[in-house]
């Protein structure tokens, strides 16, 4: 019998661009994307992650130390490499990446963008549960370390509104869990992955 090797596998879908994913903070996109990967075998990049061990801290204590300007121009370097992984895999983007005009046109020449909508009364509580979890200071790159009212968060989200207007596809996380919305991506996945394909529909096309 032949002895199969745990890390010789692979992956259930072929893609021929990757699929980036993007959302707004407090939801749990980022839980989607690497369960995904772990379902399809697909590779994940995570953007912020890869940025991190790059310069060797996190990017709120970067933020403060060297300003926003560096910190983009890293992100503005990191970008095109993972764009250009192969094979194609699942992108994994932090909430700030697609800060400009080039680096959302970047990710739109070149990948699916996918787009993970929360309502803001929904993004607020989401982070005011983070903010008790993490003893009142969220230490979030992009977001105001106290939040006292959903209206802290909206330049925040009239800043990441032109990326969900943007995406190819748009899901709805109130009220859906993490499996649920793995399971509906896996199957978008072979159309997604397309090169040139046409743009899916939206879930919601409600604005926040």
């Amino acid at each position: 019998m032949t002895q199969i090797d745990y890390y010789d596998y692979t992956p259930t879908v072929t893609l021929a661009r990757p699929v980036a994913c993007i959302g707004h903070p407090g939801c749990a996109y980022r839980e989607v994307a690497y369960d995904l990967a772990a379902l399809t075998g697909l590779p994940l990049h995570d953007f912020d992650r890869r940025l991190e061990h790059e310069i060797g801290q996190n990017l709120w204590a970067y933020l403060r130390t060297h300003g926003s300007d560096r910190l983009h121009s890293l992100e503005e370097a990191l970008l095109p490499g993972l764009l250009n992984q192969s094979p194609p895999g699942l992108l994994l983007l932090g909430e700030g990446a697609l800060h400009s005009g080039p680096q959302l046109a970047r990710v739109r020449a070149q990948a699916a963008l996918i787009f993970f909508r929360l309502p803001r009364a929904t993004c607020y509580w989401a982070l005011r549960r983070q903010l008790e979890e993490r003893g009142g200071a969220l230490r979030h790159p992009w977001l105001p370390d106290r939040l006292e009212e959903p209206q802290d968060l909206q330049p925040f989200l009239d800043g990441i509104g032109p990326v969900r207007a943007a995406a190819d596809h748009v899901i709805d996380m109130e009220g859906q869990g993490v499996h649920e919305v793995v399971r509906a991506l896996q199957a978008l996945l072979p159309a997604l992955g397309k090169t040139g394909s046409a743009v899916i529909h939206p879930t919601d096309g409600s604005r926040s």
